[in-house]
């Protein structure tokens, strides 16, 4: 019988004060203001401990746009779960396999960073692979969006 360990998973991530995590189209934009601030909210240490980062398609076309997203995650293996993988790209890895399987396969010897969204989440909280919850309540309410 062979034995594995599968990394840590690190749930680490914002919700408004009335319960989403994204406005309905993806966008995070109500974080703006408070990453102005210079505050780190322990990110650093976040990404000092992790080897990978996972995240749904959705979440991976909003984040992707912004300047700084390869600087902030180089050096991480970037993993994003789509159904339909249409685009290549060489600092990603596109998987479309179940989250269970992923993590079996996985080989690191760090701890991962489950980024979002709401449906990868989802998949990985059903599955019981979520080890750490970091969940920052945000003073903003935007009414409707992703929960």
């Amino acid at each position: 019988m062979v034995s594995f360990l599968m990394p840590k998973v690190i749930l680490y991530i914002s919700c408004t004060l009335d319960g989403f995590i994204a406005r309905e189209n993806g966008s995070v934009d109500f974080l703006d203001r408070f990453n102005e601030t210079g505050e780190d909210h322990g990110f650093s240490d976040l990404l000092n401990s992790i080897s990978a980062i996972v995240m749904g398609n959705t979440t991976f076309q909003e984040y992707s746009r912004g300047e700084k997203f390869y600087e902030y995650y180089k050096g991480k293996g970037l993993f994003v779960f789509s159904l339909k993988i249409s685009e290549e790209h060489d600092k990603i890895i596109f998987v479309n396999e179940d989250v269970r399987t992923f993590l079996e396969n996985l080989q690191t010897d760090k701890d991962v960073w489950l980024l979002g969204g709401g449906k990868i989440i989802e998949a990985f909280h059903n599955e019981s692979l979520i080890d750490e919850y970091i969940i920052t309540i945000i003073p903003s309410v935007i009414g409707k969006g992703i929960p």
